[in-house]
């Protein structure tokens, strides 16, 4: 595979602490890998990210408040109204 067919990884961070997700985002060693890194603080931001897009990687906090189909990220599966 040449360089020019490299797609830039995607990575989903999901906390509620948004002093770390700034902490993670800013840090130097995500910075320079040319990541492409989405940061959310909710289950259901995280579940909404993923339909939105794919992504490669997912780092999230498991105690992250419940989302609203009272499930959790493992279970990505469409919430019943």
């Amino acid at each position: 595979m040449s360089s020019t067919d490299k797609r830039a990884i995607s990575l989903l961070l999901a906390d509620s602490d948004p002093q770390f997700l700034e902490l993670v985002a800013n840090h130097p060693a995500i910075q320079e890998t040319g990541w492409n890194l989405k940061t959310v603080r909710t289950g259901d931001d995280a579940l909404d990210a993923f339909r939105e897009s794919p992504f490669d990687i997912l780092i999230a906090n498991l105690s992250l408040p419940k989302t609203a189909c009272d499930h959790n990220l493992s279970q990505n599966q469409d919430c019943e109204d």
